[in-house]
């Protein structure tokens, strides 16, 4: 059985709602093999590359699409863009990546 995590790994996870990103766990203590053992007994499990979940089952639909929005506002250099006006500027182009799944979960 893995050791508990430290407090300022545990607040971390849930301010970000389980999510953690592998620097983030080194910076609160977590050493390479520490990260390997949580992933090798299924504790966490990898997202994306360097970004794990901390918890089982699939992400909830409200996480996906928060950290979708607002990672393409960010790179639509838009802070306040609304998904109406999101949805109309990726429909518009053919050549973005995931245009189908980003259209998709958007309202």
């Amino acid at each position: 059985m893995s050791a508990p995590l430290s407090d300022d790994c545990a607040w971390l996870l849930d301010l970000q709602r389980g999510v953690i990103a592998r620097w983030q766990a080194a910076a609160v203590g977590l050493d390479p093999r520490a990260i390997e053992a949580l992933l090798r007994t299924d504790r966490w499990r990898p997202i994306y590359r360097g970004i794990y979940a901390a918890y089982t089952g699939s992400r909830p639909a409200s996480l996906s699409f928060d950290d979708a929005f607002s990672w393409l506002s960010r790179g639509c250099g838009r802070r306040l863009l609304t998904p109406l006006l999101l949805h109309e500027a990726v429909g518009k182009r053919s050549r973005v990546r995931w245009r189908g799944e980003i259209l998709a979960a958007l309202p």
